[in-house]
């Protein structure tokens, strides 16, 4: 397991050394953060579910090892072409309404939490597991509030009123705090996620005492990620949560259950699916989008009621990713070919034949993320709930500004400045 372990590492520093696409970089470091997270658990013995729990054989996680590598391995020998960011949408929000009105479907979406705020703090009794599971029902609504309040942010950048841009971070504050609140530190971090390649772009321009506060908050919004599942468990909301934080970051992290299912699918899988795993993202934008009732067993529920841990009556922790499923549709082949053909592919087509600005990077960061994160049907209906959202925002809650990016070197992510027109 070191040598797997040393070659991902290796494989990482020489893209990073060899290429200049942020897009391709965040990929890469993706797929890394899976064996790698899990590696250092396991060296560590701080997992809590899943190799020990599961009795999951060392030879199939060495096995699973080598198809992370070589997913690396075909995504660093990608020819792209030079990165560079091209000029800003002229589409803003220029208008106290759209803001005004975006924060009233905020206050509606979350009225629940904020008229029970006690429940909310204490995190006890039937009280907070009702009104979570009420908003749940209508998760689709939060799809497009996440998107829009970080588009806001994107949108007022360049405004001429104030007014507007502090709004839009304050949604954003006020939208991580209740999502902490509720335990759902996916969507705190794709939140974040989405808006990165804007505080990258601030963090380069701003002055050694900004640089020094902005390296302080995302070390407390990473830490407030990795309790964040506690908080979802049931944990009171209190300085308990952050004793024996080390073994937080390296046993309850987002990815050390997931990387498991690829080896646990080897231990117990007996006959391939071929397509049917991802047919069945068609089944589930009619479930989630048009609310037919189905009633269609998924393949990562499958898995995770075969191996997930209960906790306070829910499932935890356990999801597939996109190898994962190429294993069980596939086999070998599968996590050996067709699925690092298919994700060099993806990236070769995207970054070579798309432009993009500060915005368009993190929408596809986000977007990148959540596919890593679970099986094919259950990324359709996001994926098609964001398009929607933004495309939404963009052709009818902004109005025409023109700005654009600039950069030195010709890399305008590496030394981006907004410039007004």
């Amino acid at each position: 397991m070191t040598i797997f372990l040393l070659s991902l590492i290796v494989l990482l520093l020489l893209l990073i050394k060899r290429r200049r696409n942020p897009i391709l970089f965040f990929g890469a470091l993706v797929i890394s953060l899976y064996p790698i997270m899990f590696s250092l658990g396991y060296f560590t013995n701080t997992i809590p579910y899943g190799i020990y729990y599961s009795n999951i054989s060392l030879e199939k996680i060495n096995a699973s090892l080598i198809a992370y590598i070589i997913v690396l391995v075909f995504m660093t020998s990608v020819p792209l072409k030079k990165f560079e960011l091209t000029e800003e949408s002229t589409k803003i929000i220029d208008d106290k309404i759209v803001i005004i009105a975006i924060g009233l479907l905020f206050a509606l979406y979350y009225s629940p939490y904020i008229l029970e705020m006690k429940a909310l703090l204490s995190l006890k009794g039937i009280s907070r597991k009702s009104y979570f599971y009420l908003i749940e029902s209508i998760s689709f609504v939060k799809y497009f509030l996440d998107m829009f309040i970080v588009l806001s942010i994107y949108k007022t950048e360049r405004s001429k009123t104030k007014f507007l841009r502090y709004f839009a971070i304050a949604l954003f504050s006020l939208q991580i705090i209740f999502d902490f609140g509720m335990g759902r530190r996916r969507e705190m971090f794709l939140s974040f996620v989405y808006l990165a390649p804007l505080l990258v772009v601030k963090f380069q321009n701003s002055s050694m005492l900004r640089k020094f506060i902005m390296v302080l908050g995302s070390l407390y919004i990473s830490i407030l990620l990795f309790v964040t599942p506690l908080v979802r468990m049931g944990h009171p909301i209190s300085l308990d949560l952050f004793r024996n934080l080390t073994t937080y970051i390296l046993g309850w992290n987002d990815f050390i259950a997931p990387f498991q299912t690829l080896a646990f699918e080897m231990d117990h899988t007996n006959e391939f699916l071929l397509l049917s795993s991802y047919t069945k993202g068609v089944l589930r934008i009619l479930e989630d989008v048009f609310k037919f009732d189905l009633n269609v067993i998924y393949t990562m529920e499958g898995l995770m009621y075969r191996v997930a841990p209960y906790i306070r009556g829910e499932l935890v922790g356990w999801t597939y990713t996109p190898i994962t499923e190429s294993y069980i549709s596939f086999g070998y082949a599968g996590i050996y070919g067709i699925f690092p053909v298919f994700n060099a592919v993806l990236f070769y087509v995207i970054l070579n034949t798309r432009e993009f600005t500060l915005e368009k990077v993190g929408f596809f960061l986000m977007l990148y993320y959540q596919y890593f994160r679970g099986d094919f049907a259950n990324f359709v209906p996001i994926l098609f709930f964001c398009i929607v959202a933004r495309a939404f925002f963009i052709k009818w809650l902004c109005s025409d500004r023109s700005y654009n990016i600039q950069g030195d070197d010709n890399h305008g992510w590496r030394n981006g400045r907004v410039i007004r027109n």
